[in-house]
């Protein structure tokens, strides 16, 4: 069995830990990481919402709902999901990493990524690719709503 395998085999059993009990934030919060580590971002967005919703005192909630977000190309949710986290425990290392990264993808954003952006949120798109960047905000939308705008 390899690593994919090891981690979609721990989210079947963590949903059947999830399905047999009353809602554990801890449940919500390790099946994420094993979405992430198989490459399911919405799944482990959802999940790592559902866990910070349920224990927002949780630092690992905000960190894997960044680090999902953060693959869906969802930054701003991504920060607010590190910002969230870092209140709870301020000189977190992996915390200050995340910024550093979502600061660094924020200035390599090319003009097209930024429109793109503020297409999603409900600006007017105003270059030749408007049609691209319209279908990509629709295509983002399914992300959008998974991740949320705040943690």
């Amino acid at each position: 069995m390899d690593g994919d395998d090891d981690f979609g085999q721990a989210a079947l059993l963590f949903t059947d830990a999830i399905r047999a009990g009353p809602p554990s934030a801890a449940l919500f919060a390790e099946r994420a990481q094993a979405f992430i580590e198989n490459g399911n971002f919405a799944e482990a967005a959802a999940d790592a919402r559902r866990a910070a919703d349920l224990d927002p005192t949780m630092p690992r909630a905000h960190l894997r709902k960044a680090h999902a977000c953060m693959k869906l190309q969802r930054y701003d949710s991504a920060k607010a999901a590190v910002e969230a986290g870092a209140a709870l425990v301020s000189g977190d290392a992996r915390f200050a990493h995340l910024m550093e990264e979502l600061d660094e993808k924020s200035r390599r954003m090319s003009p097209t990524e930024a429109a793109a952006t503020d297409a999603q949120k409900g600006g007017e798109v105003k270059n030749d690719e408007e049609e691209k960047l319209a279908a990509g905000a629709a295509a983002s939308k399914f992300s959008q709503d998974i991740c949320g705008n705040n943690s």
